[in-house]
């Protein structure tokens, strides 16, 4: 191969590559949910092993939900335990109910509609359905006027 078709070779596979990343980056930032600033008024519904309800009612500022959850824990308004990875929040405990992540888990729903699905399941509670959360607690933005669900759920095989 000659030296300039070389680098006209070289010159195209940058200038894909650069299109490719470009491409990718904007996939990204569509999917990531943008959060509201301000003061909101929020509920956090958590369901136990019992099937025991507890509700709070609070106003936050906090953006994501697994800030708010650290921010309810502070004000020992619920308990909480969880470990980070990079994927984010694993709650191992909420309330005083303890969750392995390989048999049992805490499942995520809200009445968010632009950040949930319904075709991932949804949860019933005093006659309203909640859809599962499309992201998890460290991606899932508090918004105005939502309920966030933490239902203790055992792995079905």
């Amino acid at each position: 191969m000659k030296k300039s078709s070389k680098k006209i070779f070289l010159t195209l596979v940058a200038a894909v590559m650069a299109v490719t990343m470009l491409f990718a980056f904007a996939a990204c930032a569509d999917g990531t949910p943008t959060p509201q600033a301000g003061s909101k008024d929020v509920t956090l519904v958590i369901v136990n092993a019992d099937d025991e309800k507890t509700t709070v009612s609070d106003t936050t500022e906090t953006q994501y939900v697994d800030k708010w959850l650290e921010e309810l824990h502070a004000e020992n308004k619920i308990t909480l335990a969880f470990t980070s990875s990079s994927y984010g929040m694993n709650i191992t405990n909420l309330n005083g109910t303890a969750v392995n992540g390989s048999t049992t888990y805490f499942a995520f729903y809200s009445d968010d509609a632009e950040n949930t699905n319904s075709a991932w399941g949804s949860y019933e509670h005093n006659q309203k359905t909640y859809y599962s959360c499309a992201f998890g607690q460290s991606n899932m933005p508090v918004k105005n006027g939502c309920t966030y669900v933490l239902v203790y759920t055992v792995y079905q095989a």
